[in-house]
């Protein structure tokens, strides 16, 4: 038996984008104690898959260069910050207060090419950035979940390999695919 690869397809952010959510990120140190991620690992999580066994991963890329033409360029307004875990956060995130059904579509595109190999289906698709995890809320975020927008292009996608570290999680460009080029 192979070696397990801890993998995930996200759209790759321009280092500009990083930097501005960097920026945006430092107004919520005082909300929270917890992991933050580096600027340079922000992305939009497309799908997770986990741990997959190393002699799946060309069989996963060949499987998705399959339905690569089905996939649809796009952009995401960048509008929001949100949580995943209740009651406590557990993960603070950017996203989008409106979801495009290209975006929905890529999504599901991403996902039929990966039904042979048994990866637990989504029925519900929340792009998103993950910004910090959380360990301890330090007091209450009030008012407004909104961000200063920032509209993103979406126009290739990658599969990541994550490694997990004592210092965070370390990604990998397996392999990146353009969809096409979107001018903003």
């Amino acid at each position: 038996m192979g070696n397990k690869l801890r993998l995930f397809f996200a759209y790759p952010l321009a280092d500009k984008e990083k930097l501005y959510f960097s920026e945006q990120s430092s107004k919520y140190f005082e909300y929270f104690d917890g992991k933050w991620v580096n600027k340079n690992n922000y992305h939009i999580t497309v799908k997770f898959l986990g741990e997959v066994p190393d002699f799946l991963v060309e069989k996963i890329m060949n499987s998705f260069e399959q339905n690569l033409k089905f996939l649809k360029p796009t952009t995401m307004n960048v509008d929001r910050c949100g949580f995943f875990g209740k009651p406590l956060p557990k993960v603070l995130w950017f996203g989008s207060s409106f979801v495009s059904d290209e975006m929905i579509g890529n999504f599901y595109t991403v996902q039929e090419s990966l039904n042979k190999f048994n990866f637990r289906k989504e029925n519900y698709y929340m792009p998103h950035i993950t910004i910090c995890r959380i360990k301890k809320v330090k007091k209450d975020l009030e008012g407004s979940y909104k961000i200063k927008n920032l509209k993103v292009a979406i126009n290739s996608i990658v599969l990541y390999k994550s490694t997990l570290t004592r210092h965070g999680s370390e990604y990998e460009k397996l392999k990146e695919w353009k969809i096409k080029e979107v001018k903003i």
